[in-house]
């Protein structure tokens, strides 16, 4: 019997561990985001170094979601950038080089 209560336990834990965190809802339709200024060739750049591999050459995703009309702020973004979220890595930016990259994937 204990050994039954043994592997449950343990079926729980790691179930738990397990548990990838939720994402934050994107704003609703009719909710305006508010966009930055951003240099386009140096935000492309940044995406060509730091993002295309997961996120394809078009946003359109690959082992990453796509990340065409995402409907995620500039500062969310950023926040994904700086620490990563699921599976993705924290990205090593500059704060200027996050803020832009982050003002243009919102414009996407």
């Amino acid at each position: 019997m204990k050994k039954y209560v043994a592997i449950a336990c343990l079926a729980f834990f790691v179930g738990a561990c397990s548990k990838t965190e939720e994402p934050t809802n994107p704003p609703a339709q009719n909710e305006t985001i508010e966009i930055g200024d951003y240099d386009a060739v140096a935000a492309e750049a940044s995406y060509q170094a730091s993002c295309i591999r997961c996120h394809g050459d078009q946003l359109e995703g690959g082992s990453g979601p796509s990340l065409v009309a995402n409907g995620f702020a500039p500062t969310e973004i950023e926040e994904i950038l700086e620490n990563g979220r699921g599976a993705m890595p924290p990205q090593s930016l500059a704060d200027d080089e996050r803020e832009n990259l982050a003002n243009w994937l919102a414009d996407q």
